[in-house]
């Protein structure tokens, strides 16, 4: 169903040179319906409710159609553009598989939650909703699958895309798992050098001191006679000259 609604909306985008200004005047008459509903009217009513759900419904077709129809232009520009050059121009939904493209509408689609929640019961309230329901009209139809994607899926095979990602992922994870090995032996090299250095130029002072003490410790300290220098040199003395 996406797929024909889709259709529908690019052949119109490539066919009607005025539809684009029409959905932009159509877009531009539904902002100010939205701001004014939620500036002049309650939003504590149930009935109030009911109008700003039906707004939005209303609002998100125009909203979309005019984002599509700009989105469908630029890519045709972009196509002959690298005609031009010789080269084929690849489509922006087709660089990425399934499995990237929802991760990409995840995010997105977590943002526009963001959003929704951060202008509640203010006066773009239901403009904003507007904008929510027609980016997920655009999710849905940047998310679908093509033919060979559903037959890729089909058959339980590998998206080439997604193992080429895996691929890429683990090269990276080699890659900063050895620059963080190369760093770690770096700095591990470059502290042993600093350590040694220092180590061999404390033990070489402490040596030097140590010599030095050893020296002066010698110089200083009194010469003590051995017994038999002592009886050597009291040889042919009496006992008087012995106790002097």
């Amino acid at each position: 169903m996406i797929d024909k609604f889709l259709g529908e909306r690019r052949g119109k985008a490539r066919s009607d040179s005025g539809w684009l200004g029409l959905m932009a005047a159509l877009s531009v008459v539904m902002i100010v319906a939205d701001m004014a509903v939620d500036l002049l009217l309650p939003t504590d009513k149930l009935w109030m409710n009911i109008i700003r759900t039906i707004l939005v419904l209303i609002s998100s077709y125009p909203f979309f159609c005019f984002g599509y129809c700009v989105a469908m232009r630029q890519h045709d520009a972009n196509v002959q553009k690298y005609a031009e050059t010789g080269v084929d121009y690849v489509d922006y939904r087709l660089r990425y598989s399934p499995t990237m493209r929802m991760r990409q509408s995840a995010v997105f689609g977590a943002i526009l939650a963001v959003l929704a929640i951060i202008t509640s019961y203010s006066a773009i309230y239901t403009f904003v909703g507007g904008v929510v329901v027609a980016s997920l009209i655009g999710i849905a139809g940047y998310c679908r699958y093509t033919e060979d994607e559903k037959t890729l899926r089909d058959y339980d095979v590998p998206d080439p895309r997604d193992v080429m990602d895996d691929l890429d992922r683990a090269d990276r994870e080699l890659d900063k798992a050895a620059r963080d090995e190369i760093r770690k032996e770096e700095i591990s090299r470059r502290k042993n050098a600093i350590l040694g250095s220092d180590g061999d130029e404390d033990g070489d002072a402490l040596d030097e001191e140590d010599y030095d003490d050893v020296d002066s410790e010698e110089d200083e300290a009194p010469h003590r006679m051995t017994f038999s220098e002592y009886a050597e040199s009291m040889e042919g003395k009496n006992w008087s000259q012995r106790l002097k």
